[in-house]
């Protein structure tokens, strides 16, 4: 059947839903090359600008060895050692489309490279959580394995990676921060025996449509195709 501009139309909206309204999250120093410090991270492990940090008992924070530490020498990545729990997070509130909170967008995809820091010691699989957060409140999450390459010199393997989170942001309240965690879930000992990285995180974002816009493309196209129908007919 040929299409008529106004079943063209119709459909067209339904595409518009879901591409209205994309944004690029405004991350800083995503790739983790500068320090708190506004100069470029080295061998001192300073903390990296932009990024909280945080270390289960026993592992100590960035700038002092040990728990989140950032290793340069082949990937200029995070490293998160495996002790229960240590991970960065980063607080966003803008995007190439204005300002952000909990309740902006429903939808994020999340870009980074994982890898395994397997240059001196592994300890099998490590487990990884990419979650995002309002205040004490977890919106969405999902795990990811770093598999165990073995130990290699100087390779310090990583993977492209891509995660997809979504809630009800309808639910949020307007205003509410939103935050990014990365996290090191696995447990091993000693904790840097099972090292993490994580390098180049981006985001992007998308509004969810509420269900009555689907439903009202969804009426216009029955619409145009039932006149279309009875126009054919009356030929």
């Amino acid at each position: 059947m040929k299409a008529t501009p106004l079943l063209l139309s119709a459909c067209a909206s339904l595409g518009l839903i879901s591409a209205t309204n994309a944004a690029t999250i405004t991350l800083i120093n995503g790739d983790f090359s500068v320090g708190t410090d506004g100069l470029a991270l080295d061998a001192t492990r300073n903390a990296a600008q932009g990024w909280n940090s945080y270390a289960s008992t026993g592992a100590q924070l960035p700038g002092s060895g040990g728990g989140v530490d950032y290793y340069f020498a082949s990937t200029g990545a995070a490293g998160f050692q495996s002790a229960g729990g240590n991970y960065i997070s980063q607080i966003f509130s803008t995007s190439d489309e204005g300002t952000v909170d909990a309740s902006t967008f429903g939808l994020y995809t999340i870009n980074l490279d994982l890898g395994y820091r397997n240059t001196h010691a592994t300890a099998g699989n490590i487990s990884m959580e990419i979650s995002l957060w309002s205040g004490s409140q977890k919106l969405a999450f999902d795990n990811y394995t770093i598999i165990d390459p073995g130990v290699v010199d100087s390779t310090n393997p990583m993977t492209s990676t891509t995660i997809n989170l979504s809630y009800d942001n309808s639910m949020v309240m307007a205003g509410s921060p939103i935050e990014i965690r990365i996290t090191n879930t696995h447990t091993t000992s000693p904790t840097w025996d099972g090292t993490a990285l994580v390098d180049n995180v981006s985001i992007t974002a998308t509004a969810i449509p509420e269900p009555s816009s689907y439903a009202f493309a969804g009426l216009a196209v029955l619409g145009v195709v039932t006149l279309v129908v009875r126009r054919r007919k009356m030929k």
